[in-house]
């Protein structure tokens, strides 16, 4: 978990190539384990669901859509809930419907939130393959295959000269 995601903790970088760096990072731990301190909260930044010191894999999916959202409509305090006005030219119709879709999201219940994976999914540039669910297979007749059976002695070849 990382705990303080916010526009003073996240630093990124298009060039030379695209690149995420993380700022203060006394809050990063596995899930289930404390923290170095106690957990620090950015203005703004807090999701509405949990408490401000709260730290979990949900309030992290919360602020990613925070970060996510406020960079590609460059507006500062937009929440998901709210309409999300993308900077024009910014992102293609794919990477703009997706991210409306995911912003919409994470105003949803806890464990409903978009992970950080999927925004780079929708974000990304490549193309995404819809697939569809497979039909279910056939119910097995079990009845053919256990029980006795009769069974006759295999016939084996005399020995070999």
């Amino acid at each position: 978990m990382i705990g303080d995601i916010s526009q003073a903790n996240v630093l990124w970088s298009l060039s030379p190539e695209p690149a995420v760096h993380f700022l203060d990072c006394d809050g990063f731990r596995r899930v289930g384990r404390a923290a170095v301190q106690a957990q620090a909260a950015t203005p703004d930044w807090n999701d509405p669901l949990a408490s401000s010191t709260d730290a979990t894999v949900d309030t992290d999916a919360y602020k990613t859509a925070l970060v996510a959202g406020r960079v590609v409509a460059r507006q500062p305090y937009v929440r998901p809930g709210q309409d999300l006005e993308l900077v024009p030219g910014c992102l293609d119709d794919r990477q703009s419907e997706g991210a409306r879709r995911l912003f919409a999201q994470a105003a949803g219940e806890r464990g409903s939130r978009p992970r950080p994976g999927e925004w780079r999914t929708a974000l990304g540039d490549r193309g995404v393959i819809k697939l569809t669910t497979a039909a279910p297979r056939p119910a097995v007749d079990h009845t053919v295959l256990d029980g006795a059976r009769d069974r006759t002695p295999i016939r084996l070849r005399g020995p070999m000269r």
